[in-house]
């Protein structure tokens, strides 16, 4: 399914499996367009050379997730790999509930970034991304540095009546 060229791209879980062909310090460019379905990145970079996968400039690159079943549209297992300036949605149709609270059971929205991380796999970096219309679920840890970052949130309440905002102005760092 294409060799990563720009001609002939690969899909996009082809290169988040990390190919041959890409190695630290390498960048993966989202050309713009719509992204569907859910993916796994594998990718390792290293500390002094990190992959990074950013949307490719004067584009707008998007991931949507549609209805995922609650299957993350995202999830991050590898290492030292920046997610770099796009946006993680879902399209899904499905926006109200008639339960209170901010996480309703019966909306199957996945998570817009699963980090799949332990003390072995770091260097993580989300830069700049647009995550809405999907769950954020992260552990303690990584809810203290939500704080300060790079990261805007949009969600809903359990009305749907109105989005909450969340923005942040440095990088979120897992590991």
């Amino acid at each position: 399914s294409g060799d990563g060229s720009f001609g002939n791209p690969w899909k996009l879980q082809t290169a988040l499996n990390q190919p041959s062909a890409v190695q630290p310090g390498d960048t993966i460019w989202l050309r713009g367009g719509t992204y569907s379905g859910t993916f796994v990145s594998h990718l390792d970079g290293t500390a002094e050379n990190p992959i990074v996968v950013r949307q490719y400039p004067g584009e707008v690159a998007t991931l949507d997730g549609g209805n995922s079943g609650g299957t993350p549209i995202i999830s991050v297992r590898g290492s030292y790999t920046w997610f770099w300036g796009f946006e993680v949605m879902s399209s899904d149709t499905h926006r109200q509930s008639t339960q209170p609270g901010s996480n309703p059971s019966d909306i199957y929205r996945g998570d817009a970034i699963q980090i799949y991380q332990n003390g072995s796999l770091p260097g993580l970096k989300f830069i700049n991304l647009v995550l809405h219309d999907a769950q954020v679920r992260l552990p303690p840890l990584a809810l203290l540095a939500l704080l300060p970052l790079g990261i805007a949130f949009y969600g809903y309440d359990s009305l749907a009546k109105r989005s909450e905002t969340r923005r942040a102005d440095a990088a979120l760092q897992a590991g």
